[in-house]
């Protein structure tokens, strides 16, 4: 049970974030992205956004020009809702309690994380043998830090806790995660969580700990 609703977070985690490359996003170039920092030294790829927001129509940016277009903002305002739909619909068809709690927070969430700066890398993999993984996926909510971590807290709130298959929190410098008891033999360790303004999906056992310290030096 634990397994299959943290591997659900994170594929939801992971999907929006996804999404977002096709979003409207303001053009930057990557000095400007504010996760461009998180990208590790030596990995297979990165991506940063800085999230959906309205771009200017006399921008000299041809890319921030065509975003401008009431028909692109259109688009991505549609495509914000649709994901939340999608989301109330999935839930909804449980007709249970715990449906009513991820109803309300999934489209808070949904929507934070497709409108805020975010990140995703892959540093390493391997699939054979004893299978390693090392991912993370980062959102900065800004001043939507507060509401980001009390629906994330909502949701997490619906995994148990105790039994074989409950969760444990764990501290990892000043982040709290959410992770299985124990893994099994060549499990991908995965954890969900947040620090300050900030949401984080790892897998990989040394990923947990080189993405808070990043988080907690920005730009070092």
């Amino acid at each position: 049970m634990i397994r299959q609703r943290l591997c659900h977070w994170f594929v939801l985690f992971a999907s929006l974030f996804a999404m977002t490359n096709g979003e409207a996003v303001q053009a930057q170039s990557s000095d400007k992205l504010k996760l461009s920092y998180l990208a590790p030294d030596d990995g297979i790829f990165f991506f940063a956004h800085n999230g959906w927001s309205a771009s200017d129509p006399k921008s000299t940016n041809r890319t921030e020009k065509l975003f401008a277009e009431q028909s692109v903002q259109d688009f991505a305002t549609q495509l914000m809702d649709e994901v939340s739909k999608l989301i109330n619909n999935a839930v909804a068809a449980q007709g249970n309690e715990e449906a009513k709690v991820a109803a309300e927070a999934g489209p808070k969430l949904a929507k934070i994380v497709l409108t805020h700066p975010g990140a995703m890398y892959l540093k390493s993999f391997k699939a054979q043998d004893n299978p390693e993984v090392e991912f993370a996926v980062v959102v900065e909510a800004e001043k939507d830090g507060s509401e980001a971590i009390a629906a994330f807290k909502k949701l997490t709130d619906l995994i148990p806790r105790e039994g074989p298959q409950g969760a444990i929190e764990e501290k990892i410098g000043d982040a709290t995660f959410l992770r299985p008891k124990d893994y099994r033999q060549n499990e991908p360790e995965i954890r969900i969580g947040y620090r300050a303004s900030q949401l984080i999906v790892t897998l990989g056992k040394e990923t947990p700990k080189e993405v808070v310290a990043k988080l907690q030096k920005p730009g070092k």
